[in-house]
């Protein structure tokens, strides 16, 4: 299966960690919304269930991640990292087809 987006090591540590601390949503979602600076926003969220429009994402032997199917060509190719700063920790996500972005990392535009 063809990745739809990379995540960092230190990401991927990051959603198994939050995963365990939440008992009641067991599935990370890639959830991609209108929004954000830049119109289009990314969140990584926990979903207590899975509908068919939910896909894979993301696989490794430790971790997937889902996201709607209908926003493959949006999602694809984004890289995910996690980044613990002093001003705040947050994930951040850089797509190569977005034409602008902003600062925070957090929204696109396409």
């Amino acid at each position: 299966m063809k990745q739809i987006i990379s995540l960092s090591e230190v990401a991927i540590k990051k959603i198994i960690s939050v995963q365990k601390l939440n008992e009641s949503a067991n599935f990370p979602y890639l959830d991609i919304s209108g929004g954000g600076c830049s119109g289009i926003e990314c969140k990584i969220t926990l979903k207590k269930e899975l509908t068919e429009d939910d896909v894979p994402f993301f696989s490794s032997p430790e971790l997937t991640v889902y996201g709607n199917k209908e926003l493959i060509t949006i999602a694809q190719d984004c890289s995910v990292e996690f980044v613990d700063e002093i001003a705040a920790s947050k994930f951040v996500f850089r797509n190569p087809n977005a034409t602008s972005s902003c600062s925070c990392g957090k929204s696109f535009g396409l």
